[in-house]
């Protein structure tokens, strides 16, 4: 008997030392069969017959999903059968079988498995005929360009902007839900960042566009998760639109002698994509482009500008076998870009401010500024990137770029004791004319002109290298360094024209000034990061920067209109600083089922030392401080399609040394600046917590926000009034503790096959202090505080077909703020509600805006009240759809006016600016793109 157990005993360890010596890496990978896309979480369910000698010794089974690119692994020790069954919602459930060695130097690739979609997965693409805006795969949302309604010949920028949790700024920066987004196309950068390419290239290129977290650098090169993600917006585009030109040619005429003209075009291509772009225009923007951007900016109200811009990118790519993606890309970039815009800034705006002062001291203060800028800002950049092989990167990127400013303004200002609207319905211009009635006049403290010419030349450069290199173990070493470089020279003259009307007195002054400014700044950095498992990696990274600036300003002073001038010790100086910063960076990710933490602590040392020579101050100050911040990130994915995130972090901000200094700046004699021995560091800590959610079957996306801020001797401006000379004092403090509760909901909805719903919803309240000095001296401070309600909400209903598109919106912003020490309570409502109305005709397409724009609580009385206005367009398409000519009514009513109001604790500042309105736009159109005659198949 124990012989016979002894030889069952010795058969037991030699069947397993034979089949457990050796192992096999099996890789898979499963694709859509109509699309090639990778499909991500699908169900691969794995059974191993175990043989030996022709026999069965058992079976085990596996279960295993694919991750984001579709790829599946098993580790197997054995040898035998092995069968799998692949399975995903909407697509047919493939099996199959072979048989495998258990090698352990073997890795066995499975061809590429391509799963057919089922007629439930169609179905899921069309409610009663009409396409669904967007679905979910996995945690990707997939948008359908079919679903929108656009007209013929559309840019890709239309239809981004109507995507479900796009918003698009009028900076061009795009957000998702609140988060910031970039553009992929095809998966991957193009042309070092796409966004010059949505306004060129036709919507109907797109196949699809798709939403997801793309993973940092280091996962994408490892395969290892780190948990840093940031949001993409992928642009999937059709086979056979590559390597052909796209773009648009603009001319327009607006009344009262305005015109714009634009070349706007690009050549998509994977191997030498190019951009060519000019505008030239008076019609008061500014529109630049490069490979990075699209830039878009007003200009004051009257500008004009002129620009051209070219870009080109040389890629080389070759692919390389890869042990678990089965193949790698080597990226081989090299691209350029060059921009000459030349722009003429001119602006006028006007503002009414109002300062509470607890029982002693409230005044009103109007200004009218009326500015011009010429300048001319020609730049250059360069970038290369290389991947030597799967292990090396390299990036080397740099730009140039130089800017000449000559300038002109006139600033007028007076200062009131009493509400001046309540003597006069212009006190704005009243006191600069020969009369004024006598009623302003006894409340009117202060007037001043004030006319400035400058010229400024500014150049900069920016170079930078970024190296990373992967280890045998995964783990990845990255190194970074950058350098900054900047000089300016800028010559300023200024003359001053001040009535002081409560001492009967009157002074005239030119100033003039000569600044020079210099600044270098570089860095280096070294960073490290590794996984030990599958759920826990840590990145350890190490800073240091070294920071030089240099400012030089001599300036004379004259009484005689310039026949006589002296030099102005008191205002003229040398302020040299250097900065030594070093900061250490250590963070973790740990994965726990559904959970996700990432905690992290960075240490900062900052050494300072400021050279200042001012007047009779000569001074060096040293100064060296320890920043410690800790913070907490927290993330639970409750399932494909939600998930919540806690963010909790701790900060130090410290004042410039310069503001710490014990200096006197009178070089505005009406605006004295002081600096505050007594300053310090402030502190900050801020709670997050953040829930989204995207239902694909109720076609819903939402995002929930609830932050809560408190800060720590917070740094503020602290305020004096000296009503005899009308000269206003200021300096900076820490004041008391304050607090800041946020509440953010956000919500697309689709309704149906033709309704669309979207709400924004922005909630605030704070608590803050401040400091006004009474009697216009820096002694007798009295703290304020200021307690703020804000509500912004944003509301849209849209309907949609193939002949009309009709949106029903409604804004409001409202703020309450009560200032407890000054008795004061300011409420102002903006609020906006209107419909807009696009109506296709074959040929032609008229849209209409209608809306009512209403203000309630300013102090210039002018702007309350209610305003109806009216916008309307025509476009006529010809030239066999190639060519749009269209006609462009802007404020029909004429009625249109821009303002706006802030509060702080001590002061209510109400801003108002010219704007160009009330015009007629002639314009054509005429789109050159490859394919520009084919008809729009939505």
């Amino acid at each position: 008997m124990v012989l016979k157990n002894c030889r069952y005993i010795l058969f037991i360890l030699f069947f397993t030392t034979s089949i457990c010596g050796s192992a096999q890496h099996i890789i898979g990978v499963v694709v859509d069969e109509q699309t090639g896309e990778p499909l991500s979480e699908a169900s691969v369910r794995l059974s191993l017959e175990i043989r030996h000698d022709g026999r069965s010794q058992g079976t085990l089974g596996y279960s295993r999903k694919t991750d984001s690119e579709g790829v599946f692994t098993l580790d197997n020790h054995y040898q035998g059968r092995l069968e799998y069954e692949l399975s995903y919602i909407g697509y047919h459930t493939m099996r199959k079988s072979f048989i495998v060695s258990g090698n352990e130097s073997d890795t066995l690739r499975l061809d590429t498995l391509r799963l057919r979609p089922s007629d439930i997965l169609k179905n899921t693409a069309v409610v009663k005929g009409h396409y669904k805006r967007f679905i979910m795969r996995g945690d990707t949302v997939i948008f359908n360009p079919k679903a929108f309604k656009l007209e013929e010949g559309a840019r890709l920028e239309e239809l981004i902007e109507k995507l479900d949790g796009v918003t698009i700024n009028e900076k061009g920066e795009m957000s998702w839900m609140g988060k910031p987004l970039r553009i992929l196309i095809n998966g991957e950068d193009f042309m070092n960042g796409a966004n010059g390419i949505v306004s060129v290239l036709p919507a109907i290129a797109v196949d699809k566009i798709k939403v997801y977290d793309k993973a940092s650098k280091y996962t994408e090169r490892t395969g290892n998760a780190d948990g840093k993600e940031d949001k993409v917006l992928d642009l999937q585009i059709k086979p056979g639109w590559f390597e052909k030109w796209y773009g648009t040619a603009k001319a327009g005429y607006q009344t009262t002698d305005r015109y714009e003209g634009t070349l706007d075009a690009m050549r998509l291509s994977n191997h030498l994509p190019t951009l060519v772009f000019a505008n030239a225009n008076n019609r008061d923007y500014l529109r630049d482009k490069s490979m990075k951007f699209s830039m878009w900016m007003p200009l004051g109200g009257e500008g004009k500008a002129q620009t051209g811009a070219f870009s080109i990118e040389h890629r080389n790519d070759t692919t390389v076998a890869d042990s678990v993606r089965g193949s790698q890309t080597l990226r081989r970039r090299l691209g350029g870009s060059v921009s000459l815009p030349h722009f003429d800034e001119i602006s006028s705006t006007y503002s009414t401010k109002e300062n509470f002062s607890p029982g002693q001291l409230h005044t009103f203060t109007l200004t009218d500024q009326r500015d011009y800028k010429h300048n001319f800002n020609p730049n250059v950049s360069l970038h290369f990137k290389r991947d030597f092989n799967k292990k090396t990167n390299l990036e080397i990127y740099g730009d140039i770029d130089y800017k000449y400013t000559d300038a002109n303004s006139e600033h007028r200002t007076s200062i009131f004791d009493e509400q001046p609207y309540n003597y006069s319905a212009n006190p704005r211009l009243e006191p600069f004319l020969p009369t004024m009635d006598d009623s302003l006049k006894a409340h009117l403290l202060t007037r001043n002109r004030t006319y400035t010419s400058s010229q400024s030349h500014l150049g900069r450069g920016r170079f930078g290298a970024d190296f990373d290199y992967i280890f045998a173990d995964g783990s990845m070493l990255e190194l970074t360094t950058r350098f900054d470089y900047s000089k300016s020279d800028n010559k300023n003259l200024q003359s001053y024209h001040i009535d002081y009307l409560k001492m009967n007195t009157r002074d005239y002054s030119l100033r003039r000034s000569d600044n020079d400014d210099e600044s270098g700044r570089f860095g280096v950095s070294v960073s490290y990061n590794k996984n030990l498992s599958k759920n826990f990696s840590f990145y350890l990274s190490y800073n240091l920067s070294h920071t030089s600036t240099t400012q030089n300003s001599n300036h004379l002073l004259s009484y005689d209109d310039g026949d006589t001038w002296m030099e102005d010790v008191a205002n003229s100086y040398y302020d040299h600083e250097r900065t030594f910063e070093n900061s250490f960076d250590a963070r973790m990710m740990l994965k726990a089922g559904p959970w996700q933490f990432r905690p992290g602590m960075s240490i900062e040392s900052v050494s300072e030392r400021e050279s200042y020579r001012r007047g009779s101050l000569d001074t060096t100050a040293t100064r060296t401080l320890w920043k410690p911040s800790p913070s907490l990130d927290v993330k639970l994915r409750m399932n494909k399609a939600s998930s919540v995130q806690w963010t909790l972090s701790h900060s130090q901000n410290q004042p410039k040394l310069l503001n710490t200094l014990n200096y006197i700046d009178t070089t505005d004699p009406l605006s004295v600046k002081l600096g505050n021995p007594n300053l310090h560091n402030s502190k900050q800590w801020e709670a997050n917590m953040r829930y989204d959610a995207t239902f694909s079957k109720s076609q819903l996306m939402l995002n929930s926000t609830l932050g809560f801020t408190s800060e720590a001797d917070p740094i503020v401006s602290v305020w004096a009034f000296n009503p005899q000379t009308g000269v206003n004092t200021t300096w900076s403090a820490n004041a008391r503790n304050g607090y800041r509760w946020k509440a953010i909901l956000e919500l697309d909805k689709g309704l149906g096959a033709h309704f669309h719903t979207s709400n924004k919803l922005n909630v605030s309240h704070q608590k803050s202090y401040g400091f006004l000095a009474n009697s216009g001296t820096t002694e007798n401070v009295t703290e304020m505080c200021t307690q703020q309600f804000s509500l912004n909400e944003n509301y849209s209903l849209t309907y949609e077909r193939n002949y009309l598109s009709a949106e029903l919106y409604g804004s409001l912003n409202y703020i309450k703020a009560k200032n407890h020490e000054a008795g004061m309570n300011n409420k102002f409502w903006n609020y906006e509600y209107g419909t807009k109305l696009r109506l296709n005709l074959g040929k032609w397409t008229l849209n209409t805006k209608f809306y009512n724009l209403g203000r309630r609580g300013y102090n210039s009385s002018d702007y309350n009240g209610d305003r109806l206005l009216w916008n309307a367009s025509a476009a006529w398409k010809c030239l066999k759809g190639k060519g749009k000519l269209s006609i462009e009514l802007d404020d029909i009513l004429n009625k249109d006016k821009y303002y706006h109001a802030t509060v702080s604790a001590f002061e209510r500042l109400e801003t108002g600016e010219k704007k160009l309105h009330h015009y007629c736009l002639i314009s054509f159109t005429w789109n050159f793109d490859a394919v520009g005659g084919k008809k729009n198949p939505w």
